[in-house]
């Protein structure tokens, strides 16, 4: 063997460990940056009415949706990035659109109400990111949708609940029904009620309206106040319903008055004045407790915010435990089409409104009637 013979064995041999060496390093580098990618927290965006109209109630989801992410974030899973959506259909879209292209969420929790929650399905198919509703009611908000799941009970299940409450429990016959005209949630819980009432045997001898950016109702209630009904039925917001209650006075104590799951809030009440008499609501879920799910909610919430929860809260609270236990269900990289899977392959779930069944996006579960008087709520029943 010649001395350039060695010289070139030798040469080629030192550059087979580097390339050894350098495949080597590679493989640890992309190695590192999986596991950074990993570590990453999973961003979830919260859709909020925080203004406008429907604040009362994105304010709870709000403060529940938060208690429960402290529980949860001990070890820094979750960033959560919350835009208010001022109760506005527009605006629900544009937050919704920066959340899925700026800020890249894996999930959206929301929006609060109705007819947002109907616009941003489509979106949520669309960008394929799962969006878990946790307190729009309206019929139809999760049909067709693959990435729509919602959490609260619809308007189909709570306008046959409070008629049948109020014929059989109350023995009730002739109803009023006075709606918001102009919010799709309220025309559509008032055709549920009347439905069922009238399948029950019961008339609906009027059917009254009003808007929402009414504030004087004094004509409206003069009006109701001379009809021949013993109950009166108003799907309304708080916003509304809490001016109307005030200024009616003692005109229609002579009826009983139901309303449906925008009534429990702290917002009626002070908008009342307290003046509530004969007042039952259909809510998601049991603010006075006495379960110990609830009970400990209750005592968390209140030890966090200084007041009581709402049914509003829990369902904000509850919304990120459905996401949680998605989340822990995945192997490997959080994606929001896994996420989605996960959620779609939940078939049930106790949480603090009550055990959830799902059926194609749309939860199955009971609702909790509730009196509202002047000191507060008292649990009449379960409904299911």
């Amino acid at each position: 063997m010649t001395k350039q013979t060695k010289l070139l064995l030798v040469l080629l041999l030192i550059i087979g460990i580097s390339l050894t060496s350098c495949k080597g390093d590679e493989k640890k580098s992309s190695g590192t940056e999986k596991q950074e990618v990993k570590n990453e927290r999973i961003k979830v965006g919260g859709l909020f009415s925080l203004t406008g109209g429907a604040s009362a109630y994105g304010e709870d989801l709000k403060k529940g949706t938060e208690l429960a992410f402290s529980e949860l974030n001990n070890n820094k899973k979750y960033e959560l990035i919350i835009r208010d959506t001022k109760s506005d259909k527009k605006e629900a879209l544009k937050s919704f659109e920066d959340l899925v292209n700026v800020n890249k969420v894996n999930a959206i929790l929301g929006p609060t109400i109705s007819p947002n929650a109907m616009l941003l399905g489509d979106y949520a198919d669309q960008y394929e990111v799962p969006m878990i509703v946790q307190a729009a009611t309206q019929d139809g908000i999760t049909k067709n949708k693959k990435y729509v799941t919602r959490i609260c009970f619809n308007d189909s299940f709570q306008g046959k609940a409070l008629a049948n409450f109020a014929h059989n429990d109350l023995n009730l016959k002739k109803a009023v029904i006075i709606y918001d005209k102009s919010i799709s949630y309220s025309v559509g819980l008032a055709d549920s009620f009347k439905n069922s009432f009238e399948k029950n045997g019961g008339k609906v001898i009027s059917e009254e309206s009003y808007s929402v950016n009414d504030r004087d109702f004094r004509a409206l209630i003069d009006k109701v106040s001379n009809y021949d009904a013993d109950v009166l039925f108003i799907p309304g917001w708080d916003e509304n319903v809490g001016p109307m209650m005030r200024q009616a006075k003692n005109k229609w104590n002579k009826f009983v008055i139901l309303g449906g799951d925008g009534w429990p809030t702290d917002k009626l009440f002070e908008l009342s004045g307290g003046n509530l008499h004969n007042v039952y609501a259909l809510a998601h879920f049991n603010p006075v407790g006495g379960d110990k799910k609830v009970d400990e909610f209750i005592k968390k919430y209140k030890a966090k915010y200084n007041k009581a929860p709402s049914p509003h809260a829990a369902l904000g609270y509850d919304a990120v435990y459905l996401l949680d236990k998605a989340v822990n269900s995945i192997d490997g990289d959080i994606t929001p089409k896994k996420i989605n899977d996960k959620i779609k392959a939940i078939k049930s779930i106790n949480l603090v409104t009550g055990k959830i069944e799902f059926k194609n996006g749309e939860a199955v579960k009971s609702g909790v009637i509730l009196k509202l008087t002047k000191n507060g709520y008292e649990f009449v029943k379960t409904v299911n």
